[in-house]
Formats: structure tokens, sequence, C-alpha cells
């Protein structure tokens, strides 16, 4: 069996690019997306590189407790998990209503400390590591007015991701090995 790659916010986007650039040689792929139909969709490009694809709001502990859970029936632990699942919101302060931080604070900070939370532990219980991509933005290292709750949680992702001790990026890039 080869590698095992979990990459959030698969559905669309930079997640959607990493699934597939990932998805090659004897690699696995694990995908989760909020939006059922593009998770679906994706699976069905990768193909049988994809060994799981589940509809999952990354907000949500229980949910992503139980991607894990799928996601460790599989295998001891991940190889590589690619923290990449996030949402935009443009305004200033006055004009960020506490719902949208809420929204924004649990997708985009909150998803990434359960992605963490829930597949870090068992790379290290399986003692030969992994890999560890926390996706953030520039806007995590230079603060807008007009993006004042996206730019707080890309810094949080950031510092969070320093604390861990991991490889930082600011823009999305794709690890390959």
């Amino acid at each position: 069996m080869g590698r095992l790659v979990v990459v959030t916010g698969a559905g669309s986007g930079i997640g959607r690019a990493t699934a597939v650039a990932f998805a090659h040689g004897d690699t696995r792929v694990a995908i989760c997306d909020v939006r059922a139909d593009r998770i679906d969709e994706v699976a069905r490009e990768l193909g049988d590189r994809c060994v799981l694809a589940k509809q999952v709001d990354v907000s949500d502990r229980n949910q992503m407790e139980a991607f894990a859970g799928d996601v460790h029936a599989l295998a001891p632990a991940a190889d590589v998990v690619v923290n990449n699942a996030g949402v935009g919101l443009g305004g200033p302060f006055v004009e960020t209503s506490l719902d949208n931080w809420d929204w924004v604070l649990g997708i985009n900070l909150k998803g990434v400390v359960h992605g963490c939370h829930f597949f870090v532990p068992k790379m290290i219980e399986r003692g030969r590591g992994g890999h560890v991509v926390n996706l953030s933005s520039l806007a995590g290292l230079h603060a807008s007015p007009e993006l004042v709750a996206y730019s707080a949680t890309k810094f949080g992702v950031l510092g969070l991701s320093l604390w861990l001790g991991l490889a930082v990026t600011a823009c999305a890039f794709i690890l390959l090995e």
C-alpha cells in the first residue's frame, strides 16, 4: 500500500487541484468537502485513487472526528494531511456580524484545529511521522481593514502552524515527494 493523503475542502479550487495532484502512482486519497455534489464529482475524477469521499463540515468537531475515524479504518495514520478547507469573508470590523465571525472562525481556524487534532496524534503514534500542510493566505501576513475576520483566521492558522513546528505556506503550494 502506498501513501494515504487527506485533503479537506477538496470539492473545488486549491483542494481539488491538490487531491488531483496527489492521485498518482500508489498514493491513495481521502477527500472531504461540505458540498456533497462537488466531492462526488471529484471522487469520480480521481477514480480508484480515491479511497474515501465524504461530505464533511470541518467546523463540526463530530463530523471531523467521524471522518478521521473512517480514514483511520483504512490505515493507522495518514501520511499527508492538507487542511485546505476555507471560506472568504470581506468587510470591516464594524460591518462584520457575530454570526459571520462564527462562520469564518469555524471553518478557517477551527477546521484546521480539528484536522490537526484528529490526524496528528495518529501520525505520532505510528512512529514514522507524516506531513501536515495548513493553508493560510497572504491575508495571514498582511492585515487588511476590508478583510478583518478573514485575516484574523489566517493569522491564526499561521500562528498555530508555527507553534506546531510545521512548514507554513502563505500561498497555495502542493507538497510532492
